[in-house]
């Protein structure tokens, strides 16, 4: 018989599939219960004992010599057959064993069946314990419509965890499995109370509870009403169980958080619906955990009509502006540049890359400083290719930047200025790398998740000068004055807004939180109206103003690990023998030495300042100045952006030999160009323009191409012209006989 026994098949375990899917919050807060694959709603198995009042309710109610059968009552089998074959009483005599064997194989009701269960009971009570019998039967009880186990049942109907719930509830709960068919919430509650009742006085005789709490019971006014499951967090609750395995996850969400910054991109939502712009994306992080405590993949999960239910937070898109102060890290960490440094933003043009800045303008050369929180592209890209774009490309996939699965050269240099595809739950990971001082982990989503693993990427150093540095750009609305305020915060923040304006980005960090805003529409409309700073900037401030503690703190430079270095105060690199006035800047301790500045130079002019001179033709009475003295197409650039700057006087003509410069430089074509020319309405073939820059004063430009004259110019030294097809060679020399030349090809 034992034998027998053994070869009977029976699932100890429920079948995979069976509990519903269970996020939790940080607190143990339900956030999502998903429906199992019956459709049915089943809370998992928590590994936690049955609370002792169900316990007690069940093993009365169902089987009172539970802990003392081996999986099936004679003396209930006898009193059964008794009232069965005398009508006295029908009655099934299954043990709480039984039930379970039912639960997990269940076959159609018939003598043999009922043979076969029995013989599964026993089984089932040579394995398990009787604890593990009692709570695999709570846990597969049905109560009535969908409703599975006792923990669903009870939040079901009660809206409570079963621990919670009082002796009259939890009788309530106990009489449900007998008949849940037929009573239900609606449904013959009478007869279900009548039962509970009939419990509660059986539990008094047997001294299981007192008087008091008999009586208490029994007036106690409890109806069973439905309690829909919380659906709160929708896009984070998914993701979880996209990433776990498990049927009860503890999330990082943070419930009354979640619920807060959700009202607030709900009110933005309805701001910027005005403006054609229909999604939003939220995520909240704490800085130096990485735990993610808010998370709206769109602005309404329940928003068909406008893709609600796309997850924006880990959607791909083109990145805007918002990986250039990473760049800049870099270069301050390779002692290319300081916060102080000049840097060209003038029109460039790198193998038919020709970018520009948002405005259309350019300056010449502009402060690090300005230049990032200017978010000024041209010179992001000159700096990119100093640093080296695989260099680069490397650098952000250490840092966490999952998407960029091409190669950087397909990427190229406008990888800096939204060329890159990310999401935003990786550049919420790149800022608060950046705000934990260059260490660089993954964001958690799991409450109980190992530590991280941290990547060193930049140092604390270079990464305190850039967060000072961002806490300067410029606030949307109200906000711009911010500092004005007593109960103000400095955030470091960025925004970024793509190619044709489709993406909107805001990206801030303090050391408490890190905050990530997308916006736009998911559908990849163009709406000229979408901007980092007026679109994404203002929400971004609502939810740090909503969230942020009383004890806040801002970044602090860290100690030993900055250096003081002498810089020249006009240029922000090395001072030179002939810079004039140096100043103090920070600099990370292990970085290397800047570069020597470029553009003081030491001239001689004649007597009255009319001609520069040398040794070969001044006079006792030479002047000894030191300029600013910029190359040619700089210094064009600053002039047409309105810049006062020095224009270095001719070399005295009569002089035996003149110096050597780089006074005049051809801007357009360069050296190897290719150049399309593309054919006007009517077939008629569209002029080149040719572009010089010379930095003397009222010199006079005269244009060759193969040789041939084709003119002359003043001031503005651009010239249009019509080419055939081929190679050919631009020579241009000017009124002090300096010379420059290209080759090139038209195709």
């Amino acid at each position: 018989m034992f034998i027998s026994i053994l070869f009977i098949p029976i699932k100890l375990e429920p079948e995979k599939g069976f509990y519903s899917r269970v996020v939790l919050d940080r607190n143990g807060e339900l956030l999502r219960v998903f429906l199992n694959k019956d459709e049915q709603w089943v809370y998992p198995d928590t590994g936690s004992p049955v609370p002792e009042k169900l316990k007690e309710c069940v093993i009365n109610f169902e089987d009172g010599r539970f802990y003392y059968h081996p999986g099936i009552d004679p003396i209930a089998v006898a009193r059964a057959f008794y009232g069965n074959i005398s009508g006295s009483k029908k009655s099934g005599a299954s043990t709480i064993t039984m039930q379970l064997a039912r639960i997990r194989d269940p076959k159609k009701r018939n003598l043999w069946n009922k043979f076969i269960e029995s013989l599964q009971s026993f089984k089932l009570e040579l394995f398990l314990r009787k604890e593990e019998i009692l709570t695999g039967y709570l846990n597969g009880a049905p109560y009535g419509r969908n409703i599975i186990g006792y923990q669903t049942a009870s939040l079901s109907y009660f809206g409570k965890y079963a621990e919670e719930l009082s002796w009259a509830e939890a009788a309530l709960l106990a009489v449900l499995p007998n008949s849940p068919g037929g009573m239900s919430p609606g449904i013959n509650h009478e007869r279900l109370i009548l039962k509970r009742d009939r419990l509660l006085k059986k539990l008094l005789d047997d001294n299981i509870i007192t008087q008091d709490i008999y009586q208490t019971a029994i007036l106690e006014k409890v109806t069973l009403k439905p309690y829909p499951f919380p659906k709160s967090a929708p896009h984070a609750a998914e993701y979880c169980v996209r990433k776990s395995k498990d049927d009860l996850i503890r999330s990082t969400i943070d419930r009354e958080l979640q619920e807060r910054v959700e009202q607030i991109v709900s009110r933005h939502s309805e701001y910027l619906k005005n403006d054609g712009i229909y999604n939003l994306s939220v995520l909240v992080c704490e800085t130096k955990s990485g735990k993610i405590r808010a998370y709206a993949g769109s602005q309404d999960y329940w928003d068909n009509s406008k893709s609600g239910k796309v997850d924006g937070v880990q959607a791909v898109r083109s990145s805007g502006s918002i990986l250039k102060p990473f760049l800049y890290a870099k270069c301050i960490d390779a002692g290319t540049i300081c916060e102080n440094s000049l840097i060209e933003d003038i029109p460039i043009n790198i193998s038919s890359f020709s970018p520009k800045n948002a405005d259309d303008t350019f300056s010449g050369l502009v402060r690090v400083k300005k230049a990032l929180i200017s978010s000024l592209n041209v010179p992001a890209v000159i700096l990119l290719k100093r640093y080296g774009l695989k260099h680069f490309y490397e650098d952000l996939k250490k840092m966490g930047i999952r998407s960029l699965t091409r190669r950087a050269e397909d990427y190229g240099l406008s990888l800096i200025i939204g060329g890159a595809e990310t999401s935003l739950w990786d550049v919420v990971s790149l800022y608060r790398g950046l705000g934990n001082y260059g260490e660089f982990g993954q964001l958690k989503v799991f409450e109980n998740a190992p530590d991280e693993k941290k990547e060193k990427c930049l140092s604390k150093g270079a990464s305190y000068i850039t967060l000072k540095m961002l806490e300067e750009v410029r606030r949307p609305g109200i906000e711009y004055f911010w500092n004005v305020f007593e109960n103000s915060r400095p955030v470091s923040w960025k925004t970024g807004t793509s190619y044709a304006h489709k993406d909107a980005w805001a990206l801030g960090v303090t050391p408490e939180w890190t905050i990530g805003i997308w916006a736009g529409n998911f559908d990849g409309e163009t709406n000229k109206m979408i901007s980092g700073a007026q679109t994404a900037g203002p929400l971004l401030f609502d939810i740090f103003n909503s969230i942020s503690s009383q004890d806040y703190k801002p970044f602090y430079a860290p100690q030993n690990e900055l250096k003081s270095v002498m810089v020249c105060k006009d240029t922000g690199f090395t001072p030179s023998p002939d810079c004039p006035e140096p100043e103090a800047v920070f600099m990370p301790k292990n970085s290397p030495a800047l570069p020597v500045c470029r553009y003081h130079k030491k001239i001689h002019l004649s007597k009255d300042g009319s001609e520069q001179v040398c040794s070969l033709c001044w006079d006792k009475d030479h002047i000894e100045k030191v300029i600013l003295k910029y190359p040619p197409l700089i210094a064009r650039t600053m002039k047409k952006a309105g810049a006062d700057i020095y224009m270095v006087p001719e070399h005295k003509r009569s002089c035996p030999s003149l110096e050597s410069s780089d006074d005049l430089s051809i801007v357009y074509p360069i050296a190897g160009t290719r150049i399309y020319i593309p054919k006007d309405i009517g077939g008629a073939q569209q002029k080149v323009k040719l572009d010089v820059a010379d930095t003397k004063k009222d010199a006079v430009v005269y244009w060759y191409i193969d040789g041939v004259y084709f003119g002359m110019t003043e001031s503005d030294h651009s010239l249009y012209v019509n080419l055939e097809k081929g190679y050919h060679i631009l020579k241009v020399i000017d009124s002090g006989g300096k010379s420059s030349e290209v080759r090139f090809e038209v195709i």
